[in-house]
Protein backbone atom coordinates (compact mmCIF):
# COMPACT_ATOMS: atom_id res chain seq x y z
CA UNK A 1 0.00 0.00 0.00
CA UNK A 2 1.34 3.28 -0.90
CA UNK A 3 -0.33 6.59 1.22
CA UNK A 4 -0.68 9.79 -0.38
CA UNK A 5 1.69 12.20 0.46
CA UNK A 6 0.44 15.86 1.93
CA UNK A 7 0.97 18.84 -0.10
CA UNK A 8 0.25 22.23 0.76
CA UNK A 9 -0.39 24.89 -2.02
CA UNK A 10 -0.46 28.37 -0.60
CA UNK A 11 -0.53 31.36 -2.84
CA UNK A 12 1.86 33.97 -2.37
CA UNK A 13 0.90 37.47 -1.16
CA UNK A 14 0.48 39.72 -3.38
CA UNK A 15 0.12 43.53 -3.93
CA UNK A 16 -0.91 45.95 -7.33
CA UNK A 17 -1.89 49.28 -7.66
CA UNK A 18 -5.69 49.86 -7.60
CA UNK A 19 -6.92 50.39 -11.29
CA UNK A 20 -4.51 47.84 -12.26
CA UNK A 21 -5.50 44.25 -14.10
CA UNK A 22 -5.01 41.79 -11.47
CA UNK A 23 -2.10 40.20 -11.31
CA UNK A 24 -1.09 36.82 -12.40
CA UNK A 25 -0.93 35.12 -9.24
CA UNK A 26 2.23 32.72 -7.43
CA UNK A 27 1.46 29.36 -5.81
CA UNK A 28 4.12 28.14 -3.12
CA UNK A 29 4.04 23.98 -2.78
CA UNK A 30 5.41 22.29 -0.02
CA UNK A 31 5.49 18.90 -0.01
CA UNK A 32 6.28 17.31 -3.43
CA UNK A 33 8.15 13.96 -3.48
CA UNK A 34 10.73 12.02 -5.73
CA UNK A 35 11.60 14.54 -8.14
CA UNK A 36 7.69 15.67 -8.90
CA UNK A 37 6.68 19.54 -9.35
CA UNK A 38 3.54 21.12 -10.26
CA UNK A 39 3.76 19.72 -13.67
CA UNK A 40 2.79 16.61 -11.83
CA UNK A 41 -0.61 17.73 -11.38
CA UNK A 42 -3.67 16.52 -13.10
CA UNK A 43 -4.94 20.50 -12.91
CA UNK A 44 -3.11 23.40 -12.07
CA UNK A 45 -4.46 25.15 -8.77
CA UNK A 46 -6.29 28.49 -9.49
CA UNK A 47 -6.98 31.61 -7.58
CA UNK A 48 -10.64 32.49 -5.55
CA UNK A 49 -10.77 36.46 -5.29
CA UNK A 50 -13.47 39.13 -4.74
CA UNK A 51 -10.82 42.00 -5.82
CA UNK A 52 -11.24 43.23 -9.57
CA UNK A 53 -9.41 45.71 -11.31
CA UNK A 54 -11.93 48.18 -10.50
CA UNK A 55 -12.26 47.11 -6.50
CA UNK A 56 -11.47 49.37 -3.99
CA UNK A 57 -8.02 50.17 -1.89
CA UNK A 58 -7.56 47.26 0.40
CA UNK A 59 -7.10 44.03 1.92
CA UNK A 60 -8.51 40.74 0.06
CA UNK A 61 -8.42 37.25 0.25
CA UNK A 62 -6.66 34.96 -2.01
CA UNK A 63 -8.09 31.31 -1.93
CA UNK A 64 -6.36 28.38 -4.24
CA UNK A 65 -8.58 26.25 -4.88
CA UNK A 66 -8.97 23.31 -7.90
CA UNK A 67 -5.63 21.37 -7.82
CA UNK A 68 -6.11 17.49 -9.16
CA UNK A 69 -3.52 14.78 -8.17
CA UNK A 70 -3.76 11.15 -7.44
CA UNK A 71 -1.17 11.13 -5.34
CA UNK A 72 -1.23 13.70 -2.76
CA UNK A 73 -3.24 14.66 -0.10
CA UNK A 74 -3.52 18.70 -0.92
CA UNK A 75 -4.22 21.18 1.68
CA UNK A 76 -4.62 25.09 0.65
CA UNK A 77 -3.35 28.20 2.31
CA UNK A 78 -4.94 31.65 1.54
CA UNK A 79 -3.12 34.55 0.92
CA UNK A 80 -3.56 38.06 1.32
CA UNK A 81 -4.33 40.62 -1.88
CA UNK A 82 -2.73 44.18 -1.39
CA UNK A 83 -4.47 46.85 -3.36
CA UNK A 84 -2.99 50.08 -2.89
CA UNK A 85 -4.35 53.51 -3.20
CA UNK A 86 -3.88 54.84 -7.17
CA UNK A 87 -1.63 57.32 -4.66
CA UNK A 88 0.64 54.44 -4.07
CA UNK A 89 1.78 54.62 -0.47
CA UNK A 90 3.45 58.28 -0.38
CA UNK A 91 -0.34 59.43 0.85
CA UNK A 92 -3.25 58.26 3.69
CA UNK A 93 -6.26 57.36 1.41
CA UNK A 94 -9.68 56.82 2.54
CA UNK A 95 -13.09 55.18 1.42
CA UNK A 96 -15.89 56.16 3.13
CA UNK A 97 -19.11 53.70 1.86
CA UNK A 98 -22.73 52.83 3.55
CA UNK A 99 -22.21 48.64 4.64
CA UNK A 100 -25.66 49.10 5.64
CA UNK A 101 -28.42 51.81 5.67
CA UNK A 102 -27.30 52.69 9.32
CA UNK A 103 -23.28 51.93 9.40
CA UNK A 104 -20.73 54.32 7.79
CA UNK A 105 -18.05 52.12 6.38
CA UNK A 106 -14.30 53.91 6.39
CA UNK A 107 -11.71 52.12 4.81
CA UNK A 108 -8.43 54.03 5.15
CA UNK A 109 -4.82 53.61 4.12
CA UNK A 110 -2.13 55.61 6.46
CA UNK A 111 1.77 55.57 5.54
CA UNK A 112 3.04 56.08 9.30
CA UNK A 113 1.57 54.80 12.23
CA UNK A 114 -0.93 58.10 13.75
CA UNK A 115 -4.06 58.81 15.33
CA UNK A 116 -6.71 60.89 14.09
CA UNK A 117 -10.26 62.00 14.65
CA UNK A 118 -13.11 61.03 12.15
CA UNK A 119 -15.89 63.75 12.20
CA UNK A 120 -19.17 63.43 9.98
CA UNK A 121 -20.36 67.03 9.16
CA UNK A 122 -24.05 67.70 7.91
CA UNK A 123 -24.16 70.48 4.77
CA UNK A 124 -24.49 73.19 7.42
CA UNK A 125 -21.09 72.42 9.21
CA UNK A 126 -22.49 71.23 12.29
CA UNK A 127 -20.83 67.63 13.39
CA UNK A 128 -22.76 64.77 13.38
CA UNK A 129 -20.78 62.11 14.47
CA UNK A 130 -17.41 61.69 15.93
CA UNK A 131 -14.72 58.92 16.39
CA UNK A 132 -10.73 58.93 17.52
CA UNK A 133 -9.21 56.35 15.31
CA UNK A 134 -5.66 55.51 15.49
CA UNK A 135 -4.17 54.82 11.74
CA UNK A 136 -1.77 51.47 11.53
CA UNK A 137 1.05 51.24 8.54
CA UNK A 138 -1.80 49.57 5.87
CA UNK A 139 -4.97 49.52 6.21
CA UNK A 140 -7.74 49.93 8.71
CA UNK A 141 -11.51 49.56 8.58
CA UNK A 142 -14.14 51.16 11.03
CA UNK A 143 -17.35 51.47 11.18
CA UNK A 144 -19.47 54.74 12.58
CA UNK A 145 -23.31 54.64 13.39
CA UNK A 146 -25.81 56.51 11.11
CA UNK A 147 -28.70 55.39 11.97
CA UNK A 148 -29.69 58.87 13.54
CA UNK A 149 -28.81 60.51 10.35
CA UNK A 150 -31.22 61.66 7.63
CA UNK A 151 -30.84 61.07 4.00
CA UNK A 152 -28.44 63.86 3.05
CA UNK A 153 -24.72 64.69 1.97
CA UNK A 154 -22.18 64.78 4.86
CA UNK A 155 -18.79 65.72 4.32
CA UNK A 156 -16.84 62.99 6.10
CA UNK A 157 -12.88 64.73 7.80
CA UNK A 158 -10.57 62.97 9.36
CA UNK A 159 -7.85 65.37 11.01
CA UNK A 160 -4.52 64.43 13.11
CA UNK A 161 -0.59 64.82 13.15
CA UNK A 162 0.79 64.53 9.23
CA UNK A 163 -2.98 63.94 8.33
CA UNK A 164 -6.17 66.03 7.07
CA UNK A 165 -8.64 64.03 4.66
CA UNK A 166 -11.29 64.98 3.39
CA UNK A 167 -14.98 63.67 1.37
CA UNK A 168 -18.32 64.09 1.36
CA UNK A 169 -20.76 61.15 1.03
CA UNK A 170 -24.72 61.11 0.42
CA UNK A 171 -26.21 58.43 3.04
CA UNK A 172 -29.97 57.43 1.66
CA UNK A 173 -32.19 55.34 3.63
Amino acid sequence: TVNKANLTIRVADTSKIQGDPNPTFTFIYTGFVLGETAANLITQPTVLTTATATSPAGYYELTPQSAVTNNYNITYVNGRFTILPETGTDQKYFNPYLSSSSILTLRVFSNENVLGDITVYDMQGRPVAQKNLFMPIGFITTNINVSNLASAVYVIIIKGKNVSLAKSIYIMK
